[in-house]
């Protein structure tokens, strides 16, 4: 009774958050990715019960798929929410099938299930990178505070869901460890929607359409904005390497107070995307110019702030949707 009653509290908390991201009539990539993760959980908690209806061979065999995607879809939410530039691709699909078939095999050919776990815990490490290495550029203070905490709640919850998988396929999970198991999915399912309805709202809004300069809404600082801007039209953005922290040195600002000016008055969400803007924009003024079609892409892109041709290209691509070369020629074309 104790076990079914903290899974029954964690299915409800975890059901009230799902229908949160499916009510919205236009969904984005984050709030499929997250939906995914919560049912997938939310199919897990009684599938991992002692219950014998649930245990039964129907039913397991229906719904008991889906948890084991629950680490691929922790990284496709994680990639979605916290890099700001993050855009599916067809590969982003490839751990998904290393993730799942291995599933099939695992009676008669054990070792397979090292291709299971490696990919996982590749999925893990590479997700850890990202929260950790996009933190000095990110804007939004909500989900910068978050970083470290969704890091915590990965992997205490992946350790707990692999432990508890394998002792469900061992048989050896003894009864009093079910209560245990729905106690702690239950502690951590309530304090991701505590963080989800609570604290992070400003974190699940939408980024701003790139190349389109956004307009000032609830300044935090208007006489900070103004200088803000001033040093952006005096070219500070051709700076290499600039930093959102050395820039607050240069205003005479504290860099929190700069990070949310930033955020809440012009409404950038990253840092290299507020900076970039600015790069790309003169990039595409000197691709397009006849009297500068010999100047090597490499020489515009060290002119404009990037320190090498490859951040410069992804830059691009990321405002433009093609690489430089390909808006370079197309563009002397129309004009020729």
């Amino acid at each position: 009774m104790f076990d079914l009653l903290f899974r029954g509290a964690s299915i409800g908390v975890l059901a009230l958050l799902l229908a949160r991201l499916l009510y919205k009539r236009k969904m984005r990539f984050l709030e499929f990715a997250f939906a995914g993760l919560i049912l997938s959980v939310i199919i897990y908690i009684p599938v991992s019960a002692p219950s014998p209806l649930v245990k039964s061979a129907e039913i397991w065999g229906f719904i008991s798929f889906l948890p084991v995607m629950t680490p691929f879809f922790l990284w496709w939410a994680g990639l979605a929410f916290f890099d700001d530039e993050f855009r599916p691709r067809l590969w982003h699909a490839v751990p998904a099938l290393l993730v799942f078939f291995p599933v099939f095999f695992i009676d008669t050919w054990p070792q397979i299930a090292f291709v299971r776990s490696g990919t996982t815990l590749a999925l893990y490490i590479y997700l850890i990178i990202i929260v950790f290495k996009n933190r000095a550029t990110d804007l939004v203070e909500e989900r910068r505070r978050f970083r470290h905490w969704f890091i915590l709640f990965a992997a205490v919850f992946s350790v707990a869901v692999e432990l508890a998988e394998t002792s469900l396929l061992e048989h050896s999970l003894p009864l009093i460890g079910f209560p245990f198991q729905a106690v702690a999915i239950f502690i951590l399912t309530s304090a991701f929607a505590f963080w989800s309805l609570q604290i992070a709202g400003p974190a699940w809004q939408a980024k701003p359409t790139p190349l389109r300069k956004p307009e000032a809404t609830r300044p935090a600082n208007k006489h900070l904005l103004e200088r803000l801007r001033a040093e952006m039209d005096q070219g500070v953005w051709r700076e290499e390497g600039l930093a959102v922290g050395g820039l607050a040195r240069r205003l005479g600002v504290p860099e929190h107070q700069l990070r949310r000016a930033i955020n809440t008055g012009l409404g950038y969400r990253n840092f290299a995307t507020f900076v970039n803007e600015r790069r790309i924009a003169e990039a595409c003024i000197r691709l397009s110019d006849p009297g500068l079609a010999n100047q090597p892409v490499l020489a515009i892109a060290f002119d404009v702030g990037f320190s090498s041709i490859g951040p410069f290209n992804r830059a691009f691509r990321n405002f433009k949707g093609e690489s430089p070369t390909q808006f370079r020629r197309k563009s002397l074309a129309q004009s020729g």
